[in-house]
């Protein structure tokens, strides 16, 4: 499950916000920036309280905080936290 969510929630929305930002200006997609950026807030805020045991899927560290890495970095960079999401923030 988890790395789907990350690959399907977290990359897929952040590629969209980075390949814009690489279209010319008038090719720009600002709709389609919105929701990417909704879709990777609305993310963030599943996994924040998923973090309850402060790994995924439980107490203990598994492939899926693997997959968790690449995908937060890369939103984070997006997207970023800005204190709303403390779980994530430690994590």
């Amino acid at each position: 499950f988890w790395d789907r969510f990350f690959d399907h929630y977290l990359q897929f929305p952040m590629q969209k916000i980075v390949l814009d930002n690489l279209r010319p200006e008038p090719d720009r997609d600002p709709f389609g920036v919105a929701q990417a950026t909704s879709e990777i807030v609305q993310a963030y805020g599943h996994l924040e309280g998923a973090l309850a045991d402060g790994w995924l899927p439980g107490p203990g560290f598994s492939m899926a905080d693997c997959a968790a890495v690449p995908a937060l970095f890369y939103a984070t960079t997006v997207v970023p936290l800005d204190g709303r999401y403390p779980r994530i923030e430690a994590y």
